[in-house]
């Protein structure tokens, strides 16, 4: 059950009541929880890990604790 979550972004125009995808990615983790606005893409929080998704889509693995080897296919980056 790894990798099940899909995130779409958005644009929302309430005054002509049209809305427009701006960007997809799926395959993130399925215990993603909270996302983070930054200039240079988004912060994806899980409970074992934090992602990084830039601008280009490319994602970056950030495990919190042993507990992401087991959530994620995605290559991962050691924390502190």
């Amino acid at each position: 059950m790894r990798d099940t979550v899909a995130l779409e972004v958005i644009s929302m125009d309430t005054d002509t009541n049209t809305n427009t995808s701006i960007g997809f990615i799926d395959k993130l983790p399925f215990d993603c929880h909270s996302i983070l606005s930054l200039s240079s893409g988004m912060l994806v929080i899980g409970i074992n890990h934090i992602l990084h998704i830039h601008q280009n889509a490319r994602v970056t693995v950030l495990a919190i604790n042993d507990g992401t080897k087991g959530t994620t296919n995605h290559a991962i980056g050691m924390g502190c």
